[in-house]
């Protein structure tokens, strides 16, 4: 995913509901950048349970890719995604 915007700096708003998994996943967020790429730990202190929603906000800069991943097999209820900008 990238920003729609390619001149300015956002927030990923990240809402999370999750059906099914074994243990409890870690949620990473993947950044690639001119610098290179590096993972973020999303739920670092956040236990991810099954039912309810789970919201990150993530700030990104305007030339970055991200992408997401988990530490093992998870089946998403739902996920959105949403973009914010700051007027």
């Amino acid at each position: 995913m990238v920003p729609t915007n390619i001149h300015r700096n956002c927030i990923f708003r990240i809402s999370l509901q999750i059906k099914e998994f074994r243990k409890h996943p870690l949620f990473y967020i993947i950044r690639k950048c001119e610098r290179g790429t590096c993972t973020q730990e999303l739920n670092k202190n956040i236990k991810l349970d099954l039912g309810p929603m789970h919201v990150f906000d993530v700030a990104v800069d305007s030339k970055e890719k991200l992408n997401f991943k988990f530490n093992e097999d998870v089946t998403i209820q739902k996920i959105l995604v949403e973009e914010l900008y700051a007027a």
